[in-house]
């Protein structure tokens, strides 16, 4: 009989930042929030995974601590593979290894990116407005109207496009059906 992976329920940790990395997680299905937390208690969601997404690879590889927290945003499953079954791995297939390698550097390139998209902002609104296109763009909606369907709180998206601690009002429809209806909504 075959092995399922476990099902962690939302906001269950897979791993913490500062925690020795001991293997990756595998995302089957669901999805999970990598965020990161400053010394005064500032939190930045540096990424939303989904399915297929390996969790904790640089510090598995690099044998250091997980440098984010690793938590589920809805449930999920995920399949947990220990360091030291993950690197014989590597070691015994060189085509997979050779893939690893351009999953790490994609994710350099990916955080050079969010670091020039924080960084050059100008408003918390620019933040967000970049932040909701590249949304869009992951998805590869080229339709006129794209629609997103976000499983973050209003706080999360302000942790995750890293607005300043005052709030700017956004607007957000209330109504699928209905583009006139709208509510304002603090993101922080």
């Amino acid at each position: 009989m075959a092995s399922h992976p476990p099902v962690y329920p939302r906001a269950a940790m897979l791993f913490v930042e500062g925690q020795q990395g001991r293997g990756v997680f595998v995302l089957c299905t669901g999805k999970a929030k990598l965020s990161t937390t400053s010394r005064e208690g500032r939190t930045i969601i540096t990424k939303i995974s989904e399915h297929g997404d390996v969790l904790g690879l640089n510090a598995t590889i690099s044998n250091r601590p997980y440098e984010v927290t690793a938590e589920m945003v809805e449930p999920g499953q995920a399949n947990f593979i220990p360091s030291d079954a993950l690197l014989q791995f590597l070691h015994d297939y060189e085509e997979v290894a050779l893939r690893v390698a351009q999953q790490l550097s994609r994710s350099y390139y990916s955080a050079h990116e969010e670091i020039c998209t924080l960084g050059l902002a100008n408003s918390p609104q620019q933040k967000l407005a970049k932040l909701l296109l590249g949304w869009s763009a992951e998805r590869g909606d080229s339709s006129h109207s794209p629609q997103l369907h976000l499983v973050l709180t209003h706080e999360e998206i302000g942790e995750r496009s890293a607005s300043p601690a005052r709030p700017s009002a956004v607007c957000f429809p209330t109504s699928r059906r209905s583009n006139s209806s709208s509510r304002r909504v603090p993101v922080w």
